[in-house]
């Protein structure tokens, strides 16, 4: 199986999520600056109105001539097949403030369940709001 057939799972705001890996550009370091004006570097975290932990890691998704980095606490080794993405349930639906539930996933075993993000979607947004409400707040 290649890295499109994974889901990467990472910490934001202190709860698990998933994405799929196939729709990233790169893993990169937590302090990744965008390269151009047409990038942006967001804490995923404040996105999705959740209180952020310290920045680990960014998810670097390309957009157009640029790329949105959404900043993670983690990211976890552990690989989840993306066959594991179930439709969320319609009560569900509405619990994020930005429009990027693309699913749950289970954890094999029943460990338990996370929400799987999509960040193109997500990404697709950001560029959308002004850049002042998807600016680099909380930022060192």
């Amino acid at each position: 199986m290649g890295r499109e057939d994974y889901l990467i799972e990472f910490r934001c705001g202190g709860r698990s999520f998933a994405a799929e890996a196939r729709g990233l550009r790169s893993i990169a370091g937590a302090h990744w600056r965008p390269a151009t004006k047409a990038s942006r570097r967001v804490v995923l975290a404040e996105l999705l109105g959740l209180t952020a932990g310290p920045a680990g890691r960014t998810l670097v998704v390309a957009r157009g001539q640029g790329n949105i980095g959404f900043v993670v606490e983690s990211i976890s080794k552990r690989q989840i097949e993306r066959q594991a993405i179930r439709p969320v349930p319609e009560l569900l639906q509405g619990w994020l403030r930005v429009p990027a539930l693309a699913g749950l996933a289970y954890y094999a075993g029943g460990e338990g369940v996370m929400q799987v993000l999509d960040l193109p979607r997500l990404a697709e947004w950001v560029e959308a709001q002004a850049p002042e409400e998807t600016g680099e707040k909380g930022q060192p």
